[in-house]
């Protein structure tokens, strides 16, 4: 009776993906695997947990509650340091990714179970996922406008303070504080490029400037037969109180400078 094949095993096995329910549409392969069924868990321990431990939401927490407001607070601390109070929308989010990471890693080191975050593709598109939300929260389409005769597509934006660069001086008191800011950018739908940027700042409600705004208009500019984007005219203005200071600049002589020079390599007797 001759003896069954033996495969060899290795330390790498546990990290192959192994099909549960095979299934193929086309040339695309929609298996139920291994990695999957383990997501399922890690997702549905996730939700019984946070339900059972809010479920009563005593004065009084019990283990289960305290644990899970333990989690949650260690979250929104970790956003709110380095995001900001304005990013505390976003705390949900990332607490839900970090209870789904941290049941998936446990799940992995329990013998014979699978450790799906050991993937790169999983880890991947958990970020690609969280990017892709926070930049269109951040910077969304907002509307159709027109712009010196032309149609132009307008995008909204908004840049906490905690990712701001942006800083506002105050001679009277000589304070310098940075500010968050929002505002509008107007692109032209044909070539993409930008027409104008508006940005308002976000000063604190203590501050002695109640507003201060700014915006730039763009238009190709041709230099010495070439085209280019530059801006053609800005518009800046500071409130403070009753007073309006606007400050308007137009952009024009755009020119290219340039000289020729020879040099002349030899010793002295050529001189």
């Amino acid at each position: 009776m001759a003896a069954a094949p033996h495969h060899p095993s290795g330390p790498l096995e546990q990290f192959a993906i192994e099909p549960l329910l095979p299934l193929h549409l086309g040339r695309y392969d929609l298996s139920f695997t291994n990695s999957a069924l383990f997501m399922l868990l890690a997702a549905g321990l996730v939700t019984v947990l946070m339900t059972l431990s809010v479920k009563r939401g005593a004065l009084v927490p019990s283990r289960l509650q305290s644990l899970a407001e333990l989690f949650y607070e260690f979250i929104a601390n970790m956003v709110r340091d380095n995001a900001g109070h304005d990013a505390r929308r976003f705390t949900p989010l990332v607490f839900s990714l970090f209870m789904f990471i941290l049941l998936g890693n446990l799940l992995g080191m329990i013998p014979y179970s699978f450790t799906f975050t050991s993937h790169i593709i999983v880890t991947f598109a958990l970020a690609l996922t969280v990017f892709l939300i926070v930049t269109v929260v951040a910077f969304a389409w907002l509307r159709w406008a027109t712009l010196r005769g032309r149609r132009t597509y307008v995008y909204a934006f908004r840049v906490p303070q905690s990712r701001s660069q942006f800083t506002i001086y105050d001679a009277e008191t000589r304070r310098t504080v940075t500010a968050g800011y929002h505002g509008l950018i107007y692109a032209d739908p044909a070539s993409g490029d930008m027409a104008r940027l508006e940005a308002h700042m976000d000063a604190p409600k203590d501050f002695p400037f109640q507003e201060d705004a700014f915006e730039i208009d763009y238009g190709q500019v041709d230099i010495a037969g070439q085209s280019f984007l530059l801006p053609v005219k800005s518009l800046g203005w500071v409130r403070d109180g009753k007073l309006l200071t606007r400050n308007e600049i137009e952009f024009g002589e755009y020119r290219k400078y340039g000289a020729d020079a020879t040099v002349i390599f030899g010793g002295a007797q050529n001189q």
